[in-house]
């Protein structure tokens, strides 16, 4: 959904995916789940900021983003950026409390415009 305020812009939205993770040392376990995010979207010169809080698994956590794109032509668009995600008292499957847990990913969006 856009929204404009005066010279504001910026869309709200939600996401929702899951994750999974293996921890190898120093216990094993795994870490999965769902995570569904309120999204707080804004452009911010030629790139877009993105942030978001919401369930991460059983707890609660939040997602910043920040990623750079262009347009091929009147048809594509392509973005790269970075994301990080943060979970609060996370608990694996084996019940070992392994605190705050915080990963990055890295970003390809293609957009087609028909």
């Amino acid at each position: 959904m856009l929204l404009e305020m005066g010279p504001l812009r910026f869309r709200l939205g939600l996401e929702v995916g899951t994750f999974k993770f293996t921890n190898y040392k120093p216990i094993g376990g795994t870490y999965s789940g769902v995570h569904a995010t309120g999204i707080l979207s804004f452009p911010a010169g030629p790139g877009q900021v993105r942030l978001g809080a919401g369930m991460v698994g059983k707890g609660f956590g939040f997602i910043a983003e920040n990623s750079y794109g262009f347009a091929i032509g009147n048809s594509l668009d392509i973005r790269l950026g970075v994301r990080s995600t943060t979970a609060f008292n996370v608990t694996d499957d084996k019940s070992s409390n392994l605190g705050t847990v915080s990963w990055m990913d890295g970003i390809l969006v293609l957009g087609v415009s028909l």
